[in-house]
C-alpha cells in the first residue's frame, strides 16, 4: 500500500515539478504594455523627393496618389516588454548592481525578443514583442527583410512605485517594416500607390524601412523611405512619414511585485516531502490502531 502511494506521490511532484520553472520567471518578471500615441503630424505629399540624372534628389511636383496615413489622422504605435519586476532584482543583486542608476531606479535598455538576447544580458528579460503599427503598415520583423524584427529603447523602472518610463535621452528605434507606399514610373514622371511587397518589384526588401522615435518622446519618423522603379527596382525617390504623440506604460498584466515565487525544483520537492510525510505516518498510525 505503501509503495502505491510512494509512486502515486512521485507522479504528483514530477507533474507539478515540471511546470516550475516558466512560474519562477513569471513571478520574477513583469510584462509591460508600451504604446505610443499620436497623429501623423506632416504631408507626406511635401516630404516626396525624386533622384534626379546627376544624383541629386528634387520634390515631387507630379500627381500624389492617395496615401493611408493622412495629416492628423490617429496613429499607435504599440509592443509588449518583458521585464524585470522588484522580485527579480531582489533575487539577483549583481545584476541589480549594474543598472541602478539611483537609489530604486534602474535603466534597462530593450532589444527584440527575436535576439535571444535582453538588456539584462539573460535570454527573456529586457526584451520586447515585434513592434505593431495601427493601419497598413506591417509589423515589425518582416519576413522579406531575411532576419527577426529589431527593436532599441531604454527604460527606467523605479523599484518603489512599480512604475516606467523612457530614460532621459533616450530613443526608440524599431524595423523592418513594410507598408503603403509609392513605385516610380520613369516613363510617365508619375508616382503608382502600392502596397507591401508591390512596393518592392525586384524582390530584394529594398523598400523596407525603420521607425525612430526622438530623445523627447513626443516624435516617431520613418525617414527617408524608398521609392522603387515600378520595373527594375532602383532607388528613384524617397518620402518621410512623421508622427507626433506621447509615448504610455501599462500596468503589468503578468508577473510583477505582487505574485508570489514559486519555489524552485529543489524547494518544492523538499517542501512536498515534508508535508506528505507526517500524512503518511498519520495514515500508519490509524491503521495500526484500528481492531
Amino acid at each position: 500500500m505503501f509503495a502505491r502511494f510512494l509512486r502515486l506521490t512521485l507522479v504528483a511532484l514530477l507533474t507539478l515539478m515540471s511546470g516550475v520553472t516558466p512560474g519562477v520567471l513569471h513571478a520574477q518578471t513583469a510584462t509591460v504594455p508600451i504604446t505610443f500615441s499620436g497623429v501623423v503630424s506632416a504631408s507626406v505629399g511635401d516630404t516626396v523627393r525624386i533622384k534626379q540624372a546627376d544624383g541629386t534628389y528634387a520634390a515631387y511636383t507630379g500627381r500624389l496618389p492617395t496615401f493611408p496615413y493622412q495629416d492628423g489622422q490617429s496613429v499607435a504605435i504599440s509592443f509588449n516588454a518583458t521585464m524585470p519586476s522588484a522580485a527579480w532584482y531582489a533575487a539577483n543583486p549583481a545584476a541589480a548592481a549594474t543598472t541602478q542608476s539611483a537609489d530604486g531606479l534602474y535603466r534597462i535598455t530593450l532589444y527584440s525578443a527575436a535576439s535571444g538576447l535582453g538588456g539584462m544580458g539573460i535570454p527573456g528579460i529586457g526584451t520586447a514583442d515585434p513592434v505593431q503599427v495601427s493601419g497598413a503598415i506591417d509589423a515589425a520583423g518582416n519576413p522579406r527583410s531575411g532576419g527577426g524584427s529589431t527593436l532599441a529603447m531604454t527604460l527606467v523602472y523605479n523599484a518603489k512605485s512599480d512604475t516606467y518610463s523612457i530614460a532621459n535621452g533616450s530613443s526608440f528605434v524599431a524595423g523592418y517594416f513594410a507598408g503603403p507606399g509609392f513605385v516610380y514610373d520613369g516613363v510617365t514622371g508619375e508616382l503608382i500607390a502600392c502596397s507591401g511587397a508591390a512596393c518592392d518589384p525586384a524582390g530584394t526588401g529594398a523598400d523596407l524601412f525603420g521607425l525612430v522615435g526622438n530623445t523627447q518622446g513626443t516624435q516617431v519618423s520613418a525617414f527617408n523611405i524608398p521609392i522603387l522603379d515600378s520595373i527594375t527596382g532602383a532607388l528613384d525617390g524617397l518620402y518621410t512619414l512623421t508622427f507626433s504623440g506621447t509615448w504610455s506604460f501599462g500596468g503589468p498584466t503578468t508577473g510583477g511585485t505582487n505574485i508570489t515565487a514559486v519555489p524552485e525544483p529543489g524547494m518544492l520537492a523538499m517542501f512536498a516531502g515534508a508535508t506528505l510525510v507526517p500524512v503518511w505516518r498519520r495514515r500508519q498510525t490509524r491503521g495500526r490502531k484500528a481492531p
